[in-house]
């Protein structure tokens, strides 16, 4: 993993209040198939393994080979704003699927988000946090082969959302 945080105090002005953070990963990772155990028929015999876990897949379920991530920031002692992306590499999702059987995998996919808050005074504050600003769509595919051939297998759109916030501290 590498990371980089820094906020640019030595700029002039309200430029000093600039910062950025970014990190990207990399993670080469495996698993193994637990053995035969699910008996899906009920006829006392555990399912091959072949069946319940296709096509060689051995990722580990859920983890993205490559993320990256990269943060603008403001900050000072009235207004924070943040700008945040969020991106990560394929992952596989399930090793079975219930409807085919196949392994599925979530697309490569980046979100944006920010957020603003104002201080108005010391008791309170008032902020707009937005999230998925560019709309993106996560897009699935099924392995559908031991060649690795893909195809389409779901996809679903995460809304933007717009939350207006006041806080009142004592």
């Amino acid at each position: 993993e590498l990371a980089y945080q820094q906020f640019y105090d030595f700029l002039p002005g309200p430029l000093s209040h600039l910062g950025v953070q970014t990190n990207f990963t990399y993670i080469e990772s495996e698993a193994t198939p637990p053995p035969p155990s699910v008996d899906s028929n009920a006829d006392g015999v555990p399912d091959d393994p072949q069946t319940i876990y296709r096509f060689g897949v051995k990722n580990l379920l859920g983890q993205s080979k490559y993320i990256f991530n990269l943060v603008a920031i403001y900050q000072d002692s009235k207004w924070e704003g943040r700008l945040a992306y969020n991106w990560r590499s394929e992952n596989l999702t399930t090793y079975h699927d219930y409807i085919t059987g196949d392994p599925v995998f979530l697309s490569d996919v980046g979100f944006l988000d920010g957020s603003i808050n104002y201080n108005v005074n010391r008791n309170w504050q008032v902020s707009l946090n937005a999230s998925n600003l560019l709309d993106t769509k996560n897009k699935a595919t099924a392995q559908i082969d031991n060649k690795g051939t893909r195809v389409d297998r779901f996809s679903f759109l995460n809304d933007r959302r717009f939350v207006f916030d006041v806080r009142y501290q004592y």
